[in-house]
């Protein structure tokens, strides 16, 4: 408290060391003897000057609250706020429905979020992130192609493909060679 000092120009310098997710507010006020109620007083850079009242400095300190945000398929599913150094709940069974084409269904599995999942230290958003499975209808059933199975079909084709380009024109090359050797053969025995 400042007393007795009216008119004096007060110029402070504070510093103040507050801890990560917490903020702190200097203010000043004063009673006011004619209505009793608490008053600021206006500060500015150059510091205020004292009423004829007793001066009030005191620190408001706020912690602050993050927002935690989970997404899937571009929609909130949960948020709320959380302090700095709390670990956020983590929504469970997240389940998305099938897809629906003319050919088959698309069918999902929740494999994790878009990155690693943490104490809370700012506002962050994190994105659910699905595996999907392709099952094709058939007339007479269904047969289930997931991805690592239309890799392995990929990869046959590509090989049925190299088989086909390299290894049937050295055949075909080498059975003409074979005739004409056997032709230049026979002519060669004959005489």
């Amino acid at each position: 408290r400042l007393k007795n000092s009216p008119g004096v120009t007060v110029v402070l310098s504070l510093t103040l060391s507050v801890p990560i997710g917490v903020k702190a507010e200097v203010y000043y006020t004063y009673v006011s003897r004619e209505s009793g109620l608490t008053e600021s007083v206006t500060v500015s850079a150059e510091g205020f000057t004292v009423p004829d009242y007793d001066i009030i400095l005191g620190v408001r300190v706020t912690y602050i609250r993050y927002t935690v945000d989970f997404v899937m398929d571009g929609q909130k599913i949960s948020s709320s706020e959380y302090y700095y150094g709390q670990s956020p709940r983590i929504p469970s069974e997240l389940k998305k429905a099938d897809f629906f084409t003319d050919s088959g269904k698309y069918t999902y599995k929740f494999i994790g979020w878009d990155k690693e999942i943490s104490e809370v230290t700012e506002n962050t958003v994190y994105t659910a992130v699905f595996e999907s499975e392709f099952t094709l209808i058939e007339d007479d059933g269904k047969l289930k192609i997931t991805p690592s199975v239309l890799k392995l079909l990929v990869t046959a084709a590509a090989l049925l493909l190299c088989f086909t380009a390299v290894a049937l024109p050295c055949l075909v090359l080498t059975v003409v060679l074979i005739v004409k050797h056997k032709r230049k053969f026979t002519k060669n025995s004959h005489k």
